[in-house]
């Protein structure tokens, strides 16, 4: 049944190109029209994966590694967070991103000047308080309290 179906497939494209070639002119090249009658096969690939002998760090190396980038981060960020104009600033930048964020609440719109106006009181959040003003506007967006004056996406 599925060879009867094959042969006639090919024998309407035969047909088909017989009448092209005769309506188009006698110069049109012939067309040929060759199939596998075999399904294609696929063949497993194993690969095996060894160490390498010639490996230049040791495990106890990278672990060395990691510790002292850890404790270069946490360094770097308890001095930030220590420095009294560095924290004065985030606070100025968290008062600021709130500010949009409820004004925003309270207007019921969010509006591409509200998105520029975040993102440049953002730039200086860590983390943590980004999060925090980021859990009070994108739930009043999802909530259809806020909607976009916009086409795209809020931030």
């Amino acid at each position: 049944m599925a060879r009867a179906a094959v042969l006639l497939g090919s024998a309407a494209a035969l047909a088909a190109a017989f009448a092209l070639g005769t309506r188009f002119g006698g110069n049109a090249e012939r067309v040929v029209i060759e199939r596998d009658a075999r399904p294609a096969m696929v063949t497993p690939v194993t690969m095996a994966v060894r160490p390498s002998t010639n490996a230049t760090v040791t495990a106890d190396q990278v672990r060395a590694i990691v510790r002292e980038e850890l404790a270069t981060e946490r360094e770097d960020g308890d001095t930030a967070t220590g420095d009294p104009q560095v924290v004065a600033a985030r606070e100025e930048s968290a008062i600021r991103a709130r500010q949009v964020v409820a004004r925003a609440i309270e207007q019921r719109t969010w509006s591409e000047r509200d998105r520029d106006e975040l993102l440049a009181a953002m730039r200086n959040l860590d983390s943590s308080q980004a999060n925090a003003i980021l859990g009070e506007l994108f739930p009043a967006l999802n909530d259809g309290r806020v909607t976009l004056t916009y086409a795209g996406a809020p931030l």
